[in-house]
């Protein structure tokens, strides 16, 4: 069960961070081509650049969380053999 939740967590994490990494990396050309002055596009693209880094955050705690579960899990196991 440990080793099921473990292999879930790295399988979901990389996909969300696969994702997230696309639309990081769709950004740039997209500030490139934004002009100095369009304040208002400039601003859009930090919201997003910040709902990222948020999505991220949240991506790496799910994460930490799942893998101490199954660690948990393993101890209890062990624990009681």
């Amino acid at each position: 069960m440990a080793r099921e939740i473990r292999a879930a967590a790295d399988e979901t994490a990389h996909a969300l961070k696969g994702s997230l990494a696309t639309i990081q990396s769709s950004i740039e050309p997209l500030r490139r081509a934004v002009p100095p002055d369009n304040q208002r596009a400039r601003r859009a693209i930090e919201l997003i650049e910040a709902a990222l880094g948020r999505l991220n955050d949240l991506v790496e705690a799910a994460h930490r969380r799942d893998c101490a579960v199954a660690a948990a899990l393993e101890n209890t196991t062990t624990a009681r053999r």
